[in-house]
């Protein structure tokens, strides 16, 4: 009696007449950064695994280029898709996390690029995540260049997807650490005009090893609400003394009275960090 023709319970050699064609997991995560600045990714041929048929095609590992972990500092480098100049594949994830020195930004320079369109970019797409790796900076796809993307702290993340079919050559860029800067300007998104409904908005400020930050704001026009004694329920501005937003809260910020603001604010280290998020509902032009 053959058994079922399911690959946890099949004998191939008691079961000819089963057969299944086997197909790759989806990639694991890139391993850290090595000191020869390679990370290393691997899927297998589980997928289901192959019954009287041969193994996956392609290779279970791929090894490329990185930055960041155990890699020596660097200040430029280059990423491209998968077999630039020729296609890329279907089916493809790749991630690049490009970190610089503390106190420096990211300067993403696309000098190629080729990805199938779409209204949407919902097929084939290069996603490109600020330093928190969260806040989405450009999702991107077509063949106009873009225009160069700048990180708001030493972390910027580039993503790339492609889906089933429709393949095209793919992308290459150039990056580069811009030392911290001396002095700037953040805003609510769109000011001065209303900030949209359902926002969130992650801005990291840097500067140079041992130097600090004052934050001097010159507008503040937030929706406020009360609900028994609460306020900043509705749209805020979140201050944090560091890098990341787990760093001290130096203020939560909302309403229209400038003068209640303990202007300037001061960080203790050389970054800040500002969380701006508005709900559904009631927009006023933000901050400056």
């Amino acid at each position: 009696m053959f058994e079922d023709c399911v690959p946890e319970w099949t004998n191939p050699s008691k079961n000819p007449d089963c057969v299944l064609i086997g197909g790759w997991t989806v990639w694991s995560q890139p391993t850290t950064c090595s000191n020869s600045c390679k990370s290393t990714r691997t899927r297998t041929c589980t997928n289901p695994m192959p019954i009287n048929s041969k193994e996956c095609e392609g290779q279970g590992s791929e090894t490329s280029a990185c930055n960041g972990g155990d890699c020596p500092s660097t200040t430029s480098g280059t990423i491209q898709s998968t077999n630039f100049p020729s296609n890329y594949p279907d089916k493809e994830d790749t991630t690049f996390p490009i970190v610089v020195v503390a106190g420096s930004t990211i300067t993403l320079t696309f000098t190629d690029f080729d990805l199938e369109p779409e209204a949407t970019c919902g097929y084939d797409y290069v996603k490109v995540l600020d330093t928190d790796g969260v806040t989405q900076l450009k999702k991107l796809c077509g063949t106009s260049l873009p225009s160069p993307i700048n990180s708001s702290g030493n972390k910027l993340t580039v993503i790339f997807h492609s889906d089933h079919s429709v393949n095209k050559k793919g992308f290459q860029a150039s990056w580069k650490a811009v030392s911290g800067v001396s002095s700037g300007e953040v805003t609510s998104p769109g000011y001065p005009s209303s900030y949209p409904n359902s926002q969130r908005q992650v801005k990291t400020i840097s500067v140079g090893q041992g130097a600090k930050i004052k934050l001097t704001f010159t507008a503040l026009n937030i929706e406020v609400c009360n609900d028994e004694g609460l306020v900043c329920l509705c749209d805020k501005l979140t201050i944090y003394d560091s890098a990341t937003q787990t760093g001290t809260k130096l203020a939560e910020l909302c309403g229209t009275d400038l003068s209640s603001v303990s202007n300037p604010f001061f960080s203790t280290g050389n970054a800040m960090t500002l969380v701006f998020t508005s709900d559904g509902s009631v927009v006023f032009s933000g901050f400056r």
